[in-house]
């Protein structure tokens, strides 16, 4: 893989568009830029990344809300200024497909629009835009031939790689680094392969499925049942004190209470309370004497009611008959009817009047009797509706309602006299003050503890209930996994398969391990310059390294080791080189047998009296100075790339950090001319200085210098690199 150019807009401290061409010609592979530390020369390398990767370059799988956010922070401020935000990076690779370089052309833009940033990513190749299809194909390609994690081994910074190498973890990362460049990762396809097809309908996938999902589950029940005793342990701890709380409020409210101590809300609500009571209370002594005023003489008479009202409306029927009586009689009525008589051919008129008069004057005797009646009151109409109205609020008088009221006065001035006490006993303001503001802390508490515990028995429940789910998933998914474990014979063969392919990359390992062993040490003596400063190297199949030094041992010191730090030990000391030498000089095949020779004849007399063996003394990592580890790891880095056939772009941040003077212009002339078909090395004025400078000018392509305008608050490019003294 090459880098052709990148150009970047408004990335970073890159304002505006700024062209970098990074093209090599034959022996001229390095690419130098120069800048001070915080000219922009990492964020080159980020923008690099990301053109290429996309969200993987943050170790994301997609476009998701952290992505665009990593993105929005990578946007120049400047360009946030503009009315129209944008920013792209572009970046021009070649790539071999079926033997011939290809050149493609990668864009990712991105517009900040309505608060949104939105991100379109083109693909060219050989100058024709890829359709969505043959982009998926070119992306999966690019990851195959250069995956990110592969794409951060080649850049190689020189201030932290040592203490990165200083941690367990580089292991994994190196032989990470080995499997994919030398393609052994075909293997685990292989495996794969095996799998899916050894069946047949993709069980044994869906076995291998079942069988982590089983797994998983398992993981997460018992991760989820630990989460869950912690929980609990959290809510009985969160329940006791939340209880003190409660109890140390309620002892202290009891003995509040106990001295007959009333709160200043409760003394407003007594005090409302006494005036409610006292009101009412006034209301039934109006009501009473209003009763005593006018209804009392009244119920005395309440027995002859009923007779007064009979008579009364006897009398009122009396005076009505005599009324219509005296209109009725036969001399009103012969005036009345005088000229209607004949002319209705009534002859014996003055006979018919007095007839007609008294049928009509009998008809109106109903229930009276006019002759025997006598009037005892003989009163007139407004007297009798005043004697009715009397007569109406005497019947419905009720006794009851007049022995309520006063019974309901006496309770409401017992009530009013223990308010009136317990106001009377209440505590000083500056007492209740106190009080106040104990209980109101205490109070406080108890709801933050409440709080907490809600909370946690909310997710305790969560927890019981998805605790609940997993075992119900784990069930019926161990049945599952017990059935079609039955139904795969094949799996034998694919497990016999893996094995295979296991010790074929174990194998194939091996020899790349003694290939990058022996490459790293012949390099790294080659720019040291050190006789018998590291001997040997030594890759364990994990890919950790250790360092020997040649050293010779007699049969007493040998035997000495054996007794004083053990077999296990003295291996470490010496290698695996050594313990083999040893086995072979002593002709046994094992450590403890070793040790029995050794055991004994110590303390005799024996054929190896004097005999010395040449044997090794690791050499601790940490043991090396800073310098020194920088050139093994560029060695080490040096052999892994020689050992793979691999061409792809080194870039090397602050290449001498820690290197002296006296290796750095070996490492320029032999090691950055070499190590790769791209170099682009990023320095300071303090690395590659003009002696350098000319040393690396033979094998310069391109170079540039980065400045950062302080005032302008950007990165300024510009062609040639101004370390370099009168040579540049």
């Amino acid at each position: 893989m090459r880098i052709d150019r990148i150009e970047l807009y408004n990335i970073s401290s890159y304002s505006g568009a700024h062209t970098l061409d990074f093209t090599v010609k034959g022996a001229r592979n390095i690419i130098l830029i120069g800048g001070q530390n915080g000219t922009g020369k990492t964020s080159l390398f980020t923008a690099i990344k990301l053109a290429l990767y996309g969200p993987l370059c943050f170790r994301f799988q997609s476009k998701n809300n952290q992505y665009t956010a990593r993105v929005k922070e990578l946007i120049s401020h400047d360009a946030f200024a503009q009315e129209k935000v944008r920013a792209y990076i572009e970046i021009g690779i070649e790539l071999p497909r079926d033997g011939v370089m290809v050149q493609y052309t990668i864009r990712r833009a991105w517009a900040y629009e309505d608060q949104k940033l939105s991100e379109q990513d083109f693909v060219w190749e050989n100058g024709k835009l890829l359709e969505d299809q043959e982009l998926d194909f070119f992306q999966n390609y690019l990851y195959h031939v250069i995956p990110p994690n592969i794409f951060d081994f080649f850049f190689f910074d020189g201030e932290e790689i040592a203490g990165f190498f200083s941690s367990p973890s580089y292991r994994s990362y190196l032989k990470e680094a080995v499997l994919t460049l030398d393609h052994y990762d075909t293997f685990d396809l292989i495996q794969k392969f095996c799998r899916r097809y050894a069946v047949g309908e993709d069980e044994q996938v869906r076995a291998q499925q079942q069988r982590e999902e089983y797994e998983a589950v398992c993981n997460e029940l018992d991760q989820a049942d630990t989460v869950r005793q912690e929980r609990a342990l959290r809510i009985g701890e969160l329940e006791a004190r939340w209880q003190q709380c409660i109890q140390e409020r309620m002892d202290l409210e009891s003995k509040f209470q106990k001295k007959g101590g009333i709160l200043q809300g409760e003394q407003d609500i007594l005090s409302k309370q006494l005036a409610v009571l006292e009101r009412r209370r006034d209301q039934i002594n109006l009501s009473l004497k209003s009763f005593v005023e006018e209804m009392d003489a009244l119920v005395l008479t309440a027995p002859v009611a009923g007779r007064l009202r009979k008579q009364l409306a006897l009398e009122q029927k009396m005076q009505q008959y005599r009324v219509v009586a005296a209109q009725l009689s036969p001399a009103r009525m012969q005036d009345a009817l005088s000229g209607l008589l004949p002319e209705f051919g009534v002859e014996r008129g003055e006979e018919f009047i007095q007839s007609l008069s008294r049928v009509l004057t009998d008809s109106l005797k109903t229930g009276i009797d006019p002759e025997h009646f006598t009037f005892l009151h003989d009163l007139s109409q407004e007297q009798r509706d005043m004697v009715g109205e009397v007569l109406t609020r005497l019947e419905r008088f009720q006794r009851e309602g007049i022995v309520r009221q006063i019974e309901e006065k006496d309770s409401l001035n017992q009530k009013a006299a223990g308010i009136r006490k317990t106001l009377e006993s209440a505590p000083s303001a500056e007492e209740l003050r106190a009080y106040e503001e104990k209980i109101a802390c205490l109070k406080e508490a108890e709801a933050q503890f409440q709080a907490s515990l809600e909370a946690e028995r909310q997710q305790e429940e969560e927890y019981a209930g998805k605790l609940e789910r997993l075992e119900g998933r784990r069930k019926s998914l161990r049945v599952a996994l017990v059935g079609a474990t039955r139904r795969i014979d094949a799996l034998q063969y694919t497990e016999r398969i893996n094995v295979m392919m296991q010790d074929m990359v174990s194998a194939l390992l091996a020899r790349k391990r003694r290939e990058i062993e022996v490459e790293t040490l012949r390099l790294s003596k080659e720019i040291l310059r050190k006789e018998h400063f590291i001997d040997l190297i030594e890759l364990d199949e994990q890919f950790g390294f250790a360092l020997y030094r040649q050293q010779p041992y007699s049969f007493e010191e040998l035997a000495a080791l054996f007794s004083n730090i053990g077999a296990d030990d003295l291996a470490h000391r010496i290698g695996t080189r050594g313990v083999s030498a040893l086995l072979g000089y002593f002709q046994v095949d094992s450590v403890a047998s070793l040790k029995k020779i050794f055991r004994r004849e110590k303390g005799q007399a024996t054929l190896y009296d004097g005999k010395t063996f040449a044997l090794y003394k690791r050499i601790e990592f940490q043991q090396l100075s800073k310098g020194e580890k920088q050139i093994f790891i560029l060695s080490l880095y040096w052999a892994i790339i020689k050992a793979s056939g691999r061409d792809i772009p080194f870039v090397i941040d602050t290449p001498f950090a820690r290197i002296d003077t006296e290796h750095r212009e070996q490492i320029a002339e032999k090691m950055f001319p070499s190590i790769s078909g791209q170099v682009i090395i990023l320095s300071t004025d303090e690395e590659i200085t003009p002696p350098y400078y000319s040393t690396l000018r033979p094998y310069i392509a391109q170079e540039y210098t980065l400045t950062y305008n302080e005032q302008a608050g950007q990165t300024e490019v510009s062609p040639g690199y101004s370390f370099g003294g009168s040579n540049a």
